[in-house]
């Protein structure tokens, strides 16, 4: 897909008019080269082993697991069952899988050079562990103690030791400031 001619950017659509990244697909005959799945002429089942070569060969048409079953009419729990007892085939299927990663990334580039599309953003997160967000699993001990400290004492502040209703004692806040001193026990001083 070209820019139009209004002085955006002319490199891209050098890039653009070179290669349209988004529709490259190889064939069915490459992506076998590609997977090196062959089917088991020991087989019992010679239909499931054909189906197995059929789903590689479509997978990176389709990008998704779903779609693929769809095309070649097999229900999801017989590709996990593939997955779980045929070792070539779960070895076939990792390489497709990296293949498909590998397309959504070169898409996700060649859009990102024309703007921002964060959809794809999603997508790719869910596929490829290294565009997920990061989250800071560690915590300075003191500024665990801190906020231990605080909550307890909002807690004390704000948790009545007593039912409003009947007056009975609770404890709630001693239970409550106990639990919170023991979680917040497993971090280091």
């Amino acid at each position: 897909m070209a820019l139009s001619d209004n002085g955006a950017q002319p490199q891209i659509k050098k890039i653009e008019a070179k290669k349209d990244i988004s529709s490259q697909q190889p064939t069915a005959r490459k992506m076998t080269v590609l997977h090196g799945f062959k089917p088991d002429s020991k087989a019992k089942d010679k239909k499931q082993e054909i189906l197995k070569l059929k789903f590689l060969d479509n997978y990176f048409d389709e990008m998704t697991v779903t779609h693929t079953l769809a095309v070649i009419g097999v229900d999801h729990p017989t590709f996990e069952r593939w997955k779980d007892t045929d070792r070539a085939f779960s070895k076939a299927y990792s390489v497709c899988y990296n293949a498909v990663t590998d397309r959504m990334k070169r898409v996700a580039i060649a859009r990102g050079i024309r703007g921002s599309d964060n959809l794809l953003m999603f997508v790719m997160k869910q596929q490829d562990p290294s565009f997920r967000d990061r989250m800071l699993t560690e915590m300075d001990p003191k500024v665990v103690e801190n906020i231990v400290n605080a909550l307890v004492l909002a807690l004390r502040k704000n948790i009545p030791d007593s039912c409003p209703h009947c007056k009975n004692n609770l404890h709630l806040t001693e239970k409550v400031t106990r639990m919170l001193a023991t979680l917040s026990s497993g971090f280091e001083r």
